[in-house]
């Protein structure tokens, strides 16, 4: 009909990356879990069938927000950001932050806990997209232009920093920092704000003996197997004793041997 709105168009290729990646996620939360979940007459798919449940919201998510007009959330970026620096905030207050090892990352909302660099993320990056629409002219002639969401990027990293949460607040800047300079950013300015936010990281990282020890545990993770080190020796064994193809689904039994030898830090919560 004459002046009705255009049908909504699906990217096919991204759906089916995104099924095939969401298929190969279920298979290896089934191959994993399956061992733990069976123990004691357990049923063996109890956490394929809570990962199910979780993929089923998430579509629903999808969907909801896919009918969603991109005016509506032009309008709506400045409350969403305003929504994420409170949930940043509310993070850090004792009592309503729950802490996991020293890292204050975690709010419970009707007994699940949500991590809310996750969803601050995206809010702040909605924002992001929204400044480079209404801004386009000021991001692509001035300093200034790329200055001010640059700026307000910095100081949701300093929040993320306070958790403390060092790879979310890099995620966070470097998306935020490809966006603008997608959106038109001078290629000057992006090198100089490059080398800046390098050199903030790196002292960042030599600040924090434990953050320098994550960024080089790669060299030797045998050093420290059950911690800094656990995630690589992990990947190496499975390579090692499954080479190509794997042991087959279930079959992998070297980390539930080890299971009660894991820091509190690495066992898998099931509240995400």
């Amino acid at each position: 009909a004459a002046g009705s709105a255009p049908a909504p168009r699906v990217d096919g290729v991204l759906l089916v990356l995104v099924a095939a990646i969401v298929l190969l996620g279920l298979v290896m939360v089934t191959s994993a879990s399956i061992s733990i979940a069976a123990r004691d007459g357990g049923d063996p798919f109890a956490f394929l069938e809570r990962q199910l449940l979780l993929v089923l919201l998430g579509c629903g998510a999808a969907a909801l927000l896919y009918t969603l007009p991109i005016a509506t959330l032009e309008r709506l970026a400045m409350p969403l950001l305003v929504v994420a620096g409170v949930l940043l905030l509310l993070v850090l207050i004792p009592g309503l932050g729950h802490a996991v090892k020293g890292s204050r990352r975690w709010l419970s909302i009707a007994g699940l806990n949500f991590q809310v660099s996750e969803g601050a993320r995206v809010l702040v990056l909605i924002w992001v997209a929204s400044y480079a629409v209404r801004y386009e002219a000021a991001l692509r002639s001035s300093f200034g232009g790329l200055a001010r969401p640059l700026g307000l990027l910095a100081l949701a990293a300093v929040l993320l920093l306070a958790e403390p949460d060092f790879g979310a607040a890099s995620v966070l800047f470097l998306t935020g920092f490809g966006v603008l300079f997608l959106a038109g950013a001078q290629l000057r300015w992006v090198f100089a704000m490059v080398l800046g936010a390098g050199g903030a990281m790196a002292l960042l990282v030599l600040s924090a003996p434990y953050r320098m020890r994550r960024i080089t545990g790669f060299i030797d993770p045998w050093r420290d197997p059950f911690d800094s080190g656990f995630q690589l020796t992990q990947s190496l064994i499975a390579i090692g004793r499954g080479e190509w193809f794997g042991v087959g689904l279930g079959g992998s039994v070297h980390v539930f041997r080890i299971l009660g030898s894991l820091p509190p830090g690495l066992v898998i919560r099931h509240s995400s």
